[in-house]
């Protein structure tokens, strides 16, 4: 619930080819106005370097939303690539965090990842307090023994950053 005792969402939305795989994705936030219409935004549209075999997806997955004590919306979030085996697969990682600074959306990594088959981040969350705010995840490290076989290892990571 938004500061305006309105619902608010944040959402990933993917546009996926026929075949199931992935096209593209984007980062929304959608508002309802007190009159009840919902209000659309798209946040983000394009990853940040992270990246498999068929380019970039872009971002949004996992998308978490919060507001600060001034009602500016936060959202922690992960972007999105694929890459064909030859069946699809996707990967997350790359936590981000966008904020509304009252005229447009302010999107920064907080967790990078560079190498999208041996990094993922798995469960994102954050806290946001008056000055501070808190991301948390698992870090999956995958070792591929061949193009199917793999072993994954997790280990949580926090990253604590002053309130934009």
């Amino acid at each position: 619930i938004g500061p305006n005792d309105q619902p608010a969402i944040a959402a990933w939305y993917n546009e996926r080819w026929r075949t199931g795989s992935s096209d593209w994705c984007q980062l929304h936030c959608y508002s309802r106005e007190p009159s009840g219409a919902w209000n659309k935004q798209i946040v983000a549209s394009s990853g940040a370097g992270y990246l498999a075999g068929d380019g970039d997806k872009g971002t949004g997955f996992a998308p978490y939303l919060r507001f600060d004590s001034r009602g500016r919306p936060h959202i922690a979030f992960l972007d999105d690539t694929a890459q064909h085996f030859p069946m699809q697969n996707e990967y997350a990682g790359n936590l981000r965090h966008a904020y509304h600074d009252g005229a447009n959306w302010v999107t920064r990594t907080v967790y990078a990842q560079t190498a999208a088959l041996e990094r993922q981040i798995v469960y994102p969350a954050m806290a946001v307090s008056e000055g501070e705010m808190t991301f948390i995840g698992l870090d999956r490290r995958t070792v591929w023994q061949t193009d199917r076989v793999a072993t994954s290892t997790y280990y949580w990571f926090m990253v604590q950053t002053p309130l934009p």
